[in-house]
């Protein structure tokens, strides 16, 4: 990739969609931010014997490799840009953000380049350690470790030196996909126990792609927080638009 100064543009990120709305998860649920999801994961979530499947699946699998150059004028055509500068944050998610970490923090620098910093946050499975040269952009990290109700084996959803070096970011929070107390158990023993996170830096959101299936399981899963004294995540895009991507 080409980086220099007056080459940084033509750097590519392979992107599935990008959107304006408000950010429908964890710690910052509620807020105006611009979407820019990125194609392809290392992981995939709803194989046999997973409880839950992930509700962008087909929208990840698909996009383009856009030149940063052509990102930002997308962005600006959109009126994207004007809620950046705005103080919207930008969300990186996917699939998985990370396993493009290198062309993602060239095209943050591109933005510096424009005069934009905006407030980032990634979206990551916590299966991969983020750069410092990457970390000097971003302002949180939304990590959604992977329980074994998502069907991903141990090995491929469990990555020790990532873990422990998102606990030790203070940037990091870490939401975990669940339905049921033996769901918690699983994860508190696999996750938050061994790699002694915080219970303040910890969100439950209940598995679901559904409006009824939110509502079917978000008391459940209400009630787990109270009693484990973890943060309560909802769903706020499928309260409101129900089963739907991109809004």
């Amino acid at each position: 990739m080409d980086t220099s100064s007056d080459g940084r543009a033509t750097g590519k990120l392979r992107v599935a969609e990008m959107f304006y709305s408000l950010q429908g998860e964890g710690r910052s649920s509620g807020r105006p931010a611009v979407f820019l999801r990125l194609q392809h994961c290392n992981l995939l979530c709803g194989r046999d014997g997973a409880s839950w499947q992930c509700d962008t699946l087909e929208v990840w699998r698909q996009g383009q490799a856009l030149t940063f150059a052509e990102i930002v004028a997308r962005g600006r055509a959109a009126g994207w840009l004007s809620y950046l500068a705005a103080e919207a944050c930008l969300v990186v998610t996917g699939g998985e953000p990370l396993l493009q970490q290198q062309a993602l923090r060239g095209f943050l620098r591109y933005l510096a380049d424009q005069g934009l910093r905006p407030v980032v946050e990634i979206e990551t499975n916590a299966t991969l350690v983020p750069t410092p040269e990457l970390d000097a952009y971003v302002a949180q990290y939304n990590c959604s470790p992977k329980g074994a109700n998502s069907g991903n084996s141990y090995r491929q959803r469990h990555n020790a030196a990532a873990l422990q070096a998102l606990v030790r970011n203070s940037k990091a929070g870490f939401k975990f996909v669940v339905s049921t107390r033996a769901e918690v158990e699983q994860i508190k023993a696999e996750y938050i126990d061994p790699y002694g996170i915080a219970s303040s830096r910890v969100w439950l959101m209940p598995a679901a792609a559904t409006r009824a299936a939110l509502q079917a399981s978000e008391q459940q899963v209400f009630a787990l927080c109270q009693e484990y004294r973890y943060n309560y995540s909802t769903r706020l895009q499928i309260q409101v638009w129900d089963q739907a991507t991109g809004i």
